[in-house]
């Protein structure tokens, strides 16, 4: 009798206190960021539902709604795996995310930087009215962005970010004091490169920059126009070393980049160490300061050494000449 007690009883607690432990060992997930309709979908003491709601630019935020916890002052710790975020007129607990990985945040939500808290997942925007003042909404991703400096192009000399364009960096190679305004470009960037500009490997890093297209003389005076493979340009500070120089390109003595053809401000090509014509040697140029009047280069190297052809060109003026006086002489 004893035992059939004692196996009613233990039935009875497994079916009173199960659905409590599986409930306390349930709130040891991460629940923060999980999309909910109302309070009771987060499922977690303390938690709310921070519902969808119409932005004053017609946009709907916190899409699906996100199960959070009230917090700060007053409000309960954040479970692991979020923190404290002053949002929506108050404070809330927001899931916290790795901005380098594609899942960190869900669908219609980014990886965000918050002041205080860290990486954080937040709403993404539509429009520039759905971000605070002095931000602009990137579209391509839907992050708020700082609004930067207007007028400034790819490839402009910069010495810090607030120099650049909106949705520009000031890039410095390999640590360089003299950086350049560019932006991420290739697998994984948002956007591609603008007009006037091509998607280039970097510095050490073979980080991929948008880099401004160039001919001698139209980079900035602090950069030069350093050859890229494949025939194409770009504006780069002066290098220090061959690390500061694309791939196959060496760094001269005056700071350029030499290796390969870099057209002049007239379109036509400079000779590179391995182009020189007749065992002429090319003149190594200095940053790219324009093509100057000091010297010039070998026959057949750009525009300026290009010499004519005397002898073909006055065989040619001399038939002209006969061919002329023979129509004078067949006239009636």
């Amino acid at each position: 009798m004893w035992r059939g007690l004692l196996c009613s009883a233990w039935v009875l607690g497994v079916l009173a206190w199960g659905p409590l432990a599986l409930a306390s060992g349930d709130a040891g997930v991460p629940f923060v960021g999980t999309p909910c309709s109302v309070t009771l979908d987060c499922n977690a003491d303390e938690s709310i539902c921070l519902q969808e709601i119409v932005r004053t630019s017609g946009s709907v935020g916190w899409e699906g709604g996100y199960c959070s916890v009230p917090c700060g002052s007053g409000g309960t710790a954040c479970p692991s795996g979020s923190t404290c975020v002053a949002t929506r007129g108050s404070t809330y607990c927001l899931k916290q995310c790795q901005p380098d990985v594609a899942t960190a945040c869900r669908e219609d939500y980014i990886c965000e930087p918050d002041a205080t808290a860290g990486n954080v997942c937040i709403p993404t925007c539509v429009y520039e009215a759905d971000c605070q003042s002095g931000f602009t909404c990137r579209i391509c991703d839907g992050r708020c962005i700082p609004k930067k400096t207007p007028g400034v192009s790819i490839g402009d000399a910069c010495t810090d970010d607030a120099q650049c364009g909106t949705g520009q960096v000031c890039l410095k190679v390999n640590g360089h004091p003299q950086g350049i305004c560019s932006q991420p470009c290739g697998t994984g960037a948002c956007s591609s490169c603008p007009d006037g500009s091509t998607c280039q490997q970097v510095g050490s890093s073979k980080a991929s920059m948008c880099v401004s297209t160039c001919s001698r003389g139209t980079c900035d005076s602090k950069l030069q126009c350093a050859p890229f493979p494949g025939g194409t340009t770009g504006c780069l500070p002066p290098c220090r070393t061959q690390a500061d120089c694309p791939a196959g390109a060496t760094c001269g003595g005056n700071g350029q980049c030499l290796g390969g053809s870099v057209p002049t401000d007239a379109g036509c090509s400079s000779c590179g160490p391995s182009e020189s014509d007749a065992g002429t040697t090319p003149i190594t140029p200095a940053p790219d300061a324009g093509p100057g009047s000091g010297g010039t280069a070998g026959p057949g190297c750009g525009c300026q050494g290009s010499s004519v052809n005397a002898p073909g060109f006055l065989g040619a003026l001399a038939l002209f000449f006969v061919a002329a006086r023979r129509r004078r002489c067949q006239r009636p």
